[in-house]
């Protein structure tokens, strides 16, 4: 097997398809608590977000639970 095949079961869709779906649904969670650590200045000091990065990190935020909504 060359390292661009990826293994398949017998309906032709590749493993992993359930790990996908379990990564998109928990990647709110990940963005929402990147986003509250970035803006928390006690955390990152002077490396603080700015309030536009923490605005269009807000906007994303938004679009992938609309698109984890579609996915429902």
């Amino acid at each position: 097997m060359t390292p661009h095949q990826f293994p398949s079961n017998a309906g032709g869709v590749a493993f992993g398809n359930s790990s996908q779906v379990l990564n998109a649904a928990v990647l709110p969670l990940h963005i929402a608590a990147l986003l509250l650590l970035a803006g928390n200045a006690e955390i990152t000091g002077e490396a603080r977000s700015t309030s536009g990065a923490q605005i269009r990190g807000w906007i994303s935020f938004a679009l992938v639970l609309a698109c984890l909504g579609g996915m429902v």
